[in-house]
């Protein structure tokens, strides 16, 4: 298990499962297509994928706090989220190019 994914081999059958998009269970992956480079060039892909999509929600959130009376301290929670989501995604995306690069 490497950042929420998961192999399994059961019964001569290997699966690769996700729990990235739902924390209290495990999504089989259909498509390995994001493993090409190797297992942990595919974690970083999807990994990254994750923080993509949950960029997305946080700028919507954004938009809404700021048309809506909201205080500003939840405004400055959602932008620190947000700034420590992209340190991950930042992170993560240096190691996938440098695997990328050898």
């Amino acid at each position: 298990m490497f950042k929420a994914i998961q192999i399994v081999k059961h019964n001569n059958v290997i699966k690769i499962y996700n729990t990235t998009q739902a924390q209290s269970y495990y999504d089989e992956i259909e498509d390995y297509s994001c493993f090409i480079l190797g297992w942990e060039a595919g974690v970083y892909d999807l990994t990254l994928s994750k923080y993509r999509v949950i960029l997305l929600a946080m700028e919507e959130k954004e938009r809404s706090l700021r048309n809506s009376d909201q205080p500003l301290k939840d405004r400055e929670a959602n932008r620190i989220k947000k700034k420590n989501i992209l340190n991950k995604y930042y992170k993560i995306s240096e190691k996938l190019n440098k695997i990328k690069n050898q």
